[in-house]
């Protein structure tokens, strides 16, 4: 079957009398299912005045020259100091200020060469240096927002950079340092050593180049701490649970990525009882309180912005996660009360519920009670029918695929067909392609088999 389009769902077999397969998404198994589903160095030059230049312009010789001008191409020079002058203030003025001053400097160059250098090998060496003295500072605390939020941009830079197991390294200290205070159960002390020891300095000869990140560090222990932490912190870290299983889930580390997974899900659950206790029951008053612990958690962050992972450290997307990691695996029981209760904390009616539809019909399907499965893929077609956006597009080209493969092993060839041909022109009619591509694979799969048999 196709996958819906936030989490990793189930796949149906190719033929009619298969068995169910295991859960993959349309990228990792493009036989089986669909998804239902980042400038230059500015160099100081000096400008020559007009008492510098070698030959003077009177009023009646400019005013010929401004006329050859192309307007178009003075609006883009403007443009272009506008856009330089707002990047140098958002450069000086940001929360890296917060910062101590033997930081600060590192910390710029390394946003400089992340976000406007182009060089992120140098931005590293920065950051690495960065978190060194963050760590030595005797103002900060290595729990700190300072210093677990040099963590969270140097492990997202990494991620980004498709340097894995560095980001893994990197986030799993800082969950660590918010967690217990530390890191991986060793010393403060052990701890600083870890971010770069003597070779964390860095100069003008080596321009922040310097300094391996590739440190061994050992297999994370996540088990809770007697720290009580905060709303914000409590979120924050959440969230870097939720990238570590989605990490080690990536590099094929699933019991690693299971553990962070059910410790977000903790976590948020005891936060929502929590805010519920605080909001008295009431759902909106619950949804403020966690609006402005976000907040806060932002305020808090000494970045221009939260890496967007840390925006969605809300218990639906936490027990989607967990929910998409156990059907991928092919644990659709486990799966399937996840998704159930996701479910229950969105509005019925809306696009995301039709997605999370379309995955309870999957679960079903992995289970075997096709029936069910059935029921579950009408309902989310009916809800994602009537609304309209990308997440319902994408969802209904997958719920129309899905019911031609559900019909398809009940042996209903005819309803199958419609169902693939509605697939294909809903494809072509949102630019789905993947699910164009799939239902012209099904399509072609009936036919044969029609042929073969007349045969």
């Amino acid at each position: 079957m196709i996958s819906s389009t936030r989490i990793v769902s189930s796949a149906i077999a190719k033929s009619a009398s298969a068995a169910v397969r295991s859960t993959r998404s349309l990228h990792s198994a493009p036989n089986l299912c669909l998804p239902c589903t980042k400038p230059t160095t500015i160099v100081n030059r000096g400008i020559p005045t007009g008492f510098q230049t070698a030959r003077q312009y009177s009023a009646a010789t400019t005013r010929p020259l401004l006329r050859r001008i192309p307007l178009a191409a003075v609006a883009l020079v403007l443009s272009g100091i506008t856009i330089t002058a707002a990047g140098l203030w958002q450069f000086y003025t940001s929360g890296v200020n917060r910062f101590p001053e033997a930081i600060r400097n590192d910390l710029r160059k390394a946003l400089y060469y992340q976000n406007y250098g182009d060089d992120r090998e140098r931005a590293v060496g920065y950051y690495r240096t960065a978190l060194n003295a963050a760590m030595h500072h005797p103002d900060l605390k290595v729990d700190g927002g300072e210093v677990t939020g040099i963590m969270i941009q140097l492990g997202t830079m990494f991620q980004d950079m498709g340097r894995t197991q560095e980001a893994i390294d990197v986030l799993v200290m800082a969950f660590e340092c918010l967690v217990h205070g530390r890191t991986m159960g060793m010393s403060n002390a052990s701890v600083m050593g870890v971010a770069g020891g003597s070779g964390g300095e860095v100069d003008e000869k080596d321009q922040g180049q310097s300094n391996d990140f590739s440190q061994q560090l050992p297999e994370p222990e996540v088990h809770h701490g007697p720290r009580v932490m905060d709303g914000p912190t409590r979120l924050k870290t959440i969230g870097i649970a939720q990238k570590l299983g989605d990490l080690y889930h990536s590099i094929k580390k699933d019991e690693q990525a299971e553990r962070y997974y059910l410790w977000s899900v903790e976590q948020l659950m005891k936060n929502h009882e929590d805010l519920q206790s605080g909001a008295g029951g009431n759902s909106e008053q619950e949804r403020l309180m966690f609006a402005r612990e976000q907040e806060s958690m932002r305020k808090q962050f000494n970045f221009d912005k939260l890496p967007s992972w840390m925006t969605k450290t809300d218990l639906g997307a936490s027990l989607e996660a967990l929910g998409g990691f156990y059907t991928s695996k092919g644990i659709y029981r486990n799966a399937l009360p996840l998704y159930m209760r996701a479910l229950s904390l969105v509005d019925a009616n809306s696009c995301h519920a039709a997605v999370l539809m379309c995955n309870i019909s999957d679960a079903f399907a992995g289970l075997g009670n096709v029936e069910d499965a059935t029921g579950w893929a009408e309902r989310g077609l009916k809800v994602g029918s009537a609304q309209s956006g990308q997440e319902c597009d994408e969802g209904c080209g997958v719920l129309l695929y899905n019911l031609g493969m559900l019909h398809e092993m009940k042996g209903d060839i005819l309803k199958a067909q419609d169902y693939y041909k509605q697939s294909k022109q809903h494809g072509l009619k949102t630019g789905f392609n993947r699910c164009i591509v799939e239902s012209n694979k099904a399509l072609r799969r009936i036919k044969e088999s029609n042929e073969g048999t007349q045969s």
